[in-house]
């Protein structure tokens, strides 16, 4: 090739086998400037070969191509190596340059013929072989600080049972170090009858496929290395892959859980105890309180009545009069706490017959109207004059109504209005209200106005006579009746209280 160099071109003939070469090839001279290139390297940098004659080859070199040149002109014989090349589109080339000197006739280098080969493939397919593997050790790295660092046991088990496999939570929880456990049985983790339960569990699912606890959580009985026995809670999972076929079980005590619920239970049972013997307790006061107390009441009347002559301090009548009223309250208090220990304990039955609502809702009216009087309200009534007969017990629809006009009462102040009203709906149920024009009630007390001892008034909640049953009472009075009770209130202008009783109540052959 020395022979054939023409200013540092191959001579004529040599050139066919340049440029016809399937081998990138190109010359360059001392100075590391391109004398010539074959097709197959000027193609290889997405280029044409007249336009990287010339060039410097550091041009063409993407890291700049320190050290390149000496490489390329080494006395020792030169070694193949790689380097980066800017493609014309900048993307990068990795190219392996095999170098060989060519030298005049008194030794020296008067060029190199360079033979390039694309390896951008195996750089890159290298590249990311590294980088996979990379990425699996992390993931190795990652899932095993997961493993390592969960607060649940987790144990793998091959197909026979056996564990290969246990984390530092299976050590403490089960009280063995993993070199303990892996080797062993998955049974010596289980009690006799859970073991035997498992096994048959896992018998069928290898012989079947069918899941029946692959893939779910159940509650078993775990044992530790000492004997002992805890409650767990199990997640069974499969893992089959090529080679690869085992079972990942992860537990978790849940002793505390237990514990928590046994005492929730306990304190349930023992709430209902108390409950019970508060209900029985009042019960069984009936006799003893009113007993007294209609002693007291009924001399109180014959004192105010005077019937054994006057008094000769009219002054007196006064007194009696309110001890009088007093006893009143305070047994109609007594008569609320009494039927509302009959409502919880479940003992009240209705005494139902056909009657008119009209008749009960006048006479309600008529009851209540010496208190209206006296607290100078007026009271509008509206009731349809035709109401279908209607089953139900008359007297615990007095004392329905009786409660509601109560309240309406005595939550109205003086001038105002209360009311009582019934229809039948559109859908055939009957629907009654009892309102009042009063001081209504808090948007935020509604939801808890039905709950036994609550007034709707709080900031002057102790205006006002009672202890708060009486809505209670006609809840549950209603809902016996298969109705409900809503109500419906704006502080300061007023409450509505709506019975609803089902259309099976009345009389299908009205």
């Amino acid at each position: 090739m020395a022979a054939c160099l023409q200013d540092g071109m191959p001579c004529t003939l040599y050139r066919a086998l340049f440029e016809q070469s399937a081998m990138g090839m190109a010359v360059v001279d001392p100075a590391g400037v391109l004398r010539s290139v074959n097709p197959v390297f000027a193609a290889m940098l997405g280029q044409a070969p007249r336009g990287l004659a010339g060039v410097p080859l550091a041009e063409l070199l993407a890291d700049g191509g320190d050290g390149t040149l000496e490489r390329l002109q080494a006395d020792a014989p030169p070694q193949p190596f790689e380097r980066a090349l800017r493609h014309a589109d900048g993307t990068v080339v990795w190219a392996l340059l095999r170098p060989s000197p060519i030298r005049d006739a008194a030794g020296a280098v008067s060029a190199v013929m360079v033979l390039v080969e694309d390896v951008t493939a195996r750089r890159n397919a290298a590249d990311d072989l590294r980088r996979s593997e990379e990425a699996l050790a992390l993931s190795e790295a990652r899932n095993r600080a997961i493993v390592e660092t969960a607060v649940e046991a987790i144990l793998t088990v091959d197909t026979r049972g056996t564990i290969i496999g246990a984390n530092p939570a299976a050590e403490r929880m089960f009280g063995s170090s993993a070199e303990e456990l892996i080797g062993k049985h998955i049974h010596v983790l289980m009690p006799r009858d859970e073991a035997d339960r498992h096994a048959s569990y896992m018998y069928r699912y290898l012989a079947t496929r069918e899941r029946h606890v692959i893939g779910r959580g159940r509650e078993v009985t775990a044992r530790r290395a000492d004997g002992s026995l805890f409650p767990a809670w199990l997640s069974l999972n499969e893992i089959d892959r090529p080679g690869f076929h085992v079972f990942v079980a992860m537990l978790r005590d849940i002793t505390p859980m237990k514990n928590a619920e046994l005492a929730l239970v306990e304190a349930k049972e023992a709430a209902e105890l108390a409950n019970r013997a508060k209900t029985a307790f009042l019960a069984n006061m009936s006799h003893e309180l009113r007993t007294p107390l209609n002693g007291i009441l009924g001399f109180a009347e014959v004192i105010q009545q005077q019937m054994l002559g006057a008094l000769e301090n009219p002054g007196y009548l006064h007194y009696v009069a309110e001890i009088r009223r007093s006893g009143e309250l305070l047994l109609a208090n007594i008569n609320d706490l009494l039927e509302m220990a009959t409502i919880e304990a479940g003992t009240l039955d209705l005494n139902e017959s056909v009657l008119d609502f009209r008749d009960v809702a006048v006479s309600c009216l008529r009851m209540v109207a010496k208190r209206v009087e006296r607290a100078k309200l007026s009271v509008d009534a509206d009731i349809e004059t035709e109401l279908p007969p209607l089953l139900a017990d008359p007297q615990a629809l007095k004392q329905v109504l009786l409660h509601l006009l109560s309240n309406a009462i005595k939550f109205t102040p003086e001038g105002g209005r209360i009311g009582l009203s019934a229809r039948v709906d559109a859908r055939g149920a009957l629907v009654a209200e009892v309102f009042d024009s009063g001081i209504g009630i808090p948007a935020d007390r509604l939801e808890t106005i039905f709950q036994p001892f609550v007034q709707g008034e709080t900031a002057l909640a102790r205006r006002y006579e009672g202890i708060g049953l009486g809505l209670s009472i006609a809840k549950s009075l209603v809902e016996k009746h298969g109705g409900r009770l809503e109500i419906r209130s704006q502080e300061g202008i007023g409450t509505t209280v709506l019975i609803h009783l089902p259309r099976e109540r009345f009389l299908a052959d009205w």
